[in-house]
Order: C-alpha cells, then structure tokens, then sequence
C-alpha cells in the first residue's frame, strides 16, 4: 500500500479490509492485512501507523492461537508487523520478543536476524546487534530463506542497508562491523 495509493485509495481498501473483518471475526489473515495497511499507510507518521497497526496484530495473534491458524507465510508477516511496529515505537523488547518467535520457526530469514540487530542496536547490546548482523550476511550469502518468501536480498543489499541504518551508529563506531563485511566478502 505505502507509496502505491492515493489517500483515498488507502482509507477504502482499510474501509474493505475492516468490512472484511465483521464479515469474518474468526480470520486472523484479515487483520494481519489490516495491521499491515495501518503500519504501512504513508499519510501517517510512522509512530502513529505503528500504534493503529498493533490492536490489529494482537487479534490475529490471539485468533491464531485460539486455533484459527494462520498460513505459514502470514504467521511469519504477523511477526515482521510486530516487529516493525515496536522498532518505530522504539520498544526493542518487544520487537526481540516477536523476532525470537519468528527466529524459533524460520531461522532461516536474513530478515529476522537483520532486524534482531536493529532491535539489539537500539536496546544498546552492541554485542548481540553484531552477532546478529553477522548471521543476517551469513544466512543471505548462503542464499538461505523461507520457502515462501519470493525474492531474496542479496548479502551486498543487506550490508548497503546496513550503512544507513538509523539503529545502527552504535554497530558502525564498533570494530566487529567492518571486521564482520571484510569476512562475508573475503569468503
């Protein structure tokens, strides 16, 4: 939705989305798609996108686990939304908490690792940010992801994300950081 449709647009598709949501009080896929279209709607700051996209998390999570599952690559965007969501709150804890349930199912995303990092980094645990910046490059130079995830950031996007990343000051002024790229480049 972010940056594709006009403010019209938007506020009908979360219009659809929250009929949807009547239609079927029982679909936890439908409000991860509505957490998505508030955390991601541009026309607002992303601190207020992220505190109108979480009660919408919390009832797919609370639907899921009543037994109404989620198919494995929503459960794995409901952890993502949560996890965005609290790193533009500025809450690692619970950013780290969604991302090590995420870790726990699909260790396997250079994704999870890479925003564990920022997670860290913004908790200030300099250590575990490296560690976990080192696995992101190492799971994306193994060309690792999940199954469903169609497209695959490459370890040079992740290091060129990594230089402008707003959590990452701590990590860059630390000598493991180019330590830990002269390493995934020179292997």
């Amino acid at each position: 939705i972010q940056g594709l449709v006009s403010q019209s647009g938007r506020e009908k598709a979360q219009s659809l989305l929250d009929t949807m949501a009547t239609k079927y009080p029982d679909s936890a896929t439908v409000r991860v798609w509505r957490g998505d279209a508030a955390l991601f709607d541009d026309a607002v700051p992303d601190k207020k996108g992220a505190d109108n996209a979480l009660p919408f998390y919390e009832d797919a999570e609370k639907i899921h686990d009543k037994g109404c599952k989620l198919p494995e690559y929503e459960e794995y965007y409901l952890r993502m939304g949560f996890a965005y969501a609290y790193l533009r709150k500025r809450e690692p804890e619970d950013s780290i908490k969604h991302l090590d349930k995420a870790k726990a199912r699909w260790s396997n995303s250079a994704e999870i690792f890479y925003n564990l990092a920022r997670s860290h980094c913004l908790n200030k645990d300099v250590d575990a940010c490296a560690d976990n910046f080192e696995k992101a490059l190492e799971t994306a130079k193994a060309l690792k992801r999940p199954k469903f995830l169609r497209s695959h950031h490459s370890l040079d996007d992740w290091i060129r994300r990594s230089r402008t990343q707003s959590e990452f000051p701590p990590l860059r002024a630390n000598a493991r950081y180019n330590k830990i790229i002269a390493s995934m480049k020179a292997e």
